[in-house]
């Protein structure tokens, strides 16, 4: 049966954190993190809960699984298999408000995927529904040699849409893949041949040693 919180917390990652700690093994649905993560004053669901998910993983080490991780969640559904942290964090770097003013400014206020160049408040012809525009890092944090400068150069407009299509698969600034995110978005059947083939590699290169 699925808990939900008790006690009224201050934060939306606060609250997401403890309801996912209260139902340690159990599936849980996109529609009740959210209502995890509403407002307790104004009622308002926030549109950056995912993102407070995210930071969850990346920041604290949480291995919340969904689709991606195991084949027999469904789309929109969650579990945390272990109340201890067991992803190495890799703690992320935020812009100001006055920063991202300045880094929409640079890009026209408009998306930087190829071929997009949504605005602000544009409606999305895909997807539907009205453009919101974010700060989008330019090298994925679950990428271990990832390159950052401490400047915007870090950074590219993205819309809601594209920085969801990307899910870290690949670092814009250099190109390059983004292997162990691709592999963990794998179904099931391929990341069985992978592991078949890392194991046949590991034991050819083990019996030459």
């Amino acid at each position: 049966m699925i808990k939900t919180p008790k006690k009224k917390r201050s934060s939306v990652k606060s609250r997401i954190r403890h309801f996912f700690l209260d139902n340690v093994g159990i599936v849980v649905s996109r529609k009740q993190i959210q209502e995890t993560a509403r407002n307790p004053e104004t009622n308002v669901i926030p549109e950056n809960w995912h993102q407070r998910l995210s930071e969850l993983r990346i920041d604290e080490g949480y291995d919340i699984l969904s689709w991606r991780d195991r084949e027999y969640l469904n789309l929109g559904q969650y579990l945390l298999e272990n109340a201890k942290p067991t992803r190495r964090p890799r703690p992320r770097k935020y812009l100001t408000k006055k920063q991202k003013e300045a880094l929409f400014k640079r890009d026209n206020q408009q998306c930087q995927w190829p071929d997009c160049k949504l605005s602000l408040n544009d409606i999305d012809p895909i997807g539907g529904g009205t453009v919101i525009l974010t700060a989008d890092h330019k090298s994925p944090h679950s990428l271990s040699d990832n390159i950052w400068t401490g400047t915007l150069d870090d950074w590219q407009t993205s819309c809601m849409r594209h920085q969801q299509k990307k899910k870290n698969f690949i670092d814009d600034r250099t190109g390059k893949k983004n292997i162990r995110e691709i592999v963990r978005a794998a179904s099931e059947s391929v990341k069985r041949q992978i592991y078949e083939d890392l194991k046949a590699y590991f034991e050819t290169k083990s019996s030459k040693n």
